[in-house]
């Protein structure tokens, strides 16, 4: 391991920098569903803002 990468190590995860997006995502994608927390935000059918319309 580099000085770089021991550096940008925190934890499970490691830091996402300029250079290594490919190696992150697909560890956060998996950190995210570990937590159950990958899925989206949905609105269950209310519409936070009255004034638009739902689509």
């Amino acid at each position: 391991m580099t000085t770089e990468e021991s550096t940008s190590y925190s934890g499970a995860m490691i830091m996402l920098t300029a250079t290594n997006y490919t190696l992150w995502r697909p560890r956060m994608e998996d950190l995210l569903s570990c937590k159950d927390l990958f899925d989206p935000i949905e609105a269950k059918g209310k519409n936070p803002d009255p004034t638009k319309e739902l689509e």
